[in-house]
């Protein structure tokens, strides 16, 4: 990591705000690694008593379940826009249902 150095009564208000946006970056990296540190050493400490803790921000050793691929989609509408049925609902299907149509009627079967 380089230094900032920078004699405020000379420089130029480009040249505090490049200072200040280093610095800035040089702090959240500084709070990032103390974090890390921290949840590493709460962990540590755990498994020592034996416990099992879920610190955020840290990832965790996988349980084995990870991610089961691509869902198939539930819903098609005329024009082929598909919609698998989860997350919040896309545009197609929400000016659909304001129309009046109904899920089932674009349900693939």
């Amino acid at each position: 990591m380089s230094e900032v150095i920078i004699d405020t009564n000379t420089a130029s208000l480009a040249e505090i705000e490049a200072a200040i946006e280093k610095l800035t970056a040089a702090l959240e990296s500084k709070k990032e690694s103390a974090k890390r540190e921290a949840a590493e050493k709460i962990l540590e400490i755990a498994r020592a008593a034996g416990l099992t803790v879920n610190v955020e921000g840290l990832k965790q050793a996988s349980s084995g379940k990870g991610s089961r691929g691509p869902v198939a989609a539930k819903y098609r509408d005329a024009n082929g826009n598909e919609w698998t049925g989860r997350g919040r609902k896309p545009r197609w299907v929400e000016d659909y249902l304001a129309a009046g149509g109904q899920l089932e009627a674009i349900e693939i079967k």
